[in-house]
């Protein structure tokens, strides 16, 4: 709920979604943010909102890991992502993730499997922070294409710091 109203009190058109909350709730509608009440699960697409967006953030996220199913496969984001760029991100647009980590039986850290993949479709990775960015510079993307690496000189870091 925080970081929608910052982003609207700094004049940008924000559109929230996450699972019911009652807190976040009562704070969306108090600074007036529009908040949709939804989930997002692995190869669904996320409903149409309405408009697509310059950057599609997830910060913190959990909707990678589903009760009695576990943590997404890569497909399962490969999924999310085509879906986003397809359905949900204008031209040129941004997704920008920010991971949370996952229990190993040898301990927590960040999905490494999924850090590499992305670094393989193009994105910048922050190792330390868990951040994926995926830019997309300009219409020449096509997700029926599939995800490939980006053009126009994005860069790809295994130990990036985010521009």
């Amino acid at each position: 709920a925080h970081f929608p109203a910052i982003c609207r009190a700094l004049g940008h058109r924000v559109v929230g979604i996450d699972v019911a909350y009652p807190l976040y709730e009562d704070a969306c509608e108090v600074f007036g943010v529009d908040r949709r009440t939804m989930g997002v699960y692995a190869r669904r697409p996320i409903p149409n909102l309405g408009k697509r967006f310059d950057i599609v953030t997830a910060l913190a996220l959990n909707f990678h890991y589903e009760s009695g199913r576990g943590y997404w496969s890569l497909d399962d984001w490969s999924f999310f992502i085509k879906d986003l760029v397809a359905n949900h991100l204008k031209s040129p647009g941004m997704i920008y993730l920010e991971l949370n980590k996952r229990r190993y039986p040898d301990g927590i850290r960040f999905d490494e499997d999924l850090l590499r993949w992305a670094i393989d479709i193009g994105a910048v990775v922050n190792w330390e922070r868990g951040i994926v960015t995926l830019s997309f510079p300009s219409a020449n993307f096509s997700p029926s294409e599939g995800i490939a690496p980006i053009p126009d000189g994005a860069r790809a870091s295994r130990s990036g710091v985010l521009p």
